[in-house]
């Protein structure tokens, strides 16, 4: 039986240059990349290493000089069977990752779209339970995920962002079953969406900036598996009651740019 596939993209070329998120904006010029980018190397191995442990296949795709964030691959664009929605970035810094993730994905056979709205591929898009969950505010825009889940046959359901530390849907909206969220990253119609969508459960302020929202879900048969920064000890005994199991997984050099797990993954 064929694994399924994650992509992921070795930092190679990975620091922080810019400043695109309050993260960033705490970090740049204090630290020296070098340093910032081998402690990256061992941390996205580690990361690695436990996908492939728990049955996954990590396709690799070699990162480009001058584009320090491509590691985080989940922005590359939306996935769904045979279609890639490309991404169309809000900045300017991010923009030259858009025609390298294309020629990737055109060379696997998919069939690439492109959207005219700006669109950040899962970063703001995420399936729970077979729905499309779009997230508006700071770097998609409502007519760019409008466009991208028109493209994969999805009525998308669309949540609002309201606080600029969690810029993209997937820093604080966990997939898993229940769903992990942060309630204060979303305005109030969104937050009663999200009930709206099962059962969910709201992540206090200290797993929300340690990123665990950020966590990625991973199934496989019945099994669910969290893997990321270990949840505080009340959501973890609630996640393990559940039969959740937890890999733990630190990635402190990723979040001085404002990623985590689920960033630096692209399910194939």
């Amino acid at each position: 039986m064929e694994r399924p596939r994650i992509l992921m993209c070795r930092p190679d070329h990975y620091g922080i240059y810019y400043s695109i998120n309050p993260w960033m904006k705490k970090i740049l010029r204090n630290e020296g990349n070098q340093k910032i980018r081998r402690e990256a190397l061992g941390q996205w191995h580690n990361l690695k290493s436990v996908y492939e442990e728990e049955g996954f296949a990590v396709q690799p795709i070699s990162q480009v000089s001058g584009c320090p964030d491509m590691v985080f691959v989940a922005n590359a664009g939306l996935v769904c069977g045979n279609i890639f929605v490309s991404s169309n970035f809000r900045y300017a810094e991010r923009q030259p990752e858009e025609s390298h993730f294309r020629k990737c994905f055109q060379g696997q056979g998919f069939q690439v779209k492109t959207v005219e709205g700006k669109f950040e591929g899962h970063g703001d898009a995420l399936f729970h339970k077979g729905t499309l969950v779009c997230m508006i505010g700071f770097r998609s825009s409502d007519r760019g995920v409008r466009q991208a889940a028109e493209h994969v046959g999805k009525t998308p359901v669309v949540l609002k962002l309201v606080d600029e530390r969690f810029y993209h849907g997937d820093t604080c909206f966990c997939p898993l079953d229940p769903i992990l969220f942060y309630p204060r990253a979303f305005d109030r119609p969104s937050r009663r969406k999200i009930e709206r969508l099962g059962e969910a459960e709201a992540l206090g302020e200290k797993d929300a900036l340690a990123f665990v929202g950020n966590g990625t879900p991973l199934y496989r048969g019945t099994r669910q598996i969290y893997v990321g920064p270990m949840p505080s000890k009340n959501l973890r005994k609630k996640l393990e009651n559940r039969g959740i199991s937890i890999r733990e997984v630190s990635l402190p050099a990723f979040k001085k740019s404002g990623g985590g797990a689920r960033c630096l993954t692209l399910f194939l």
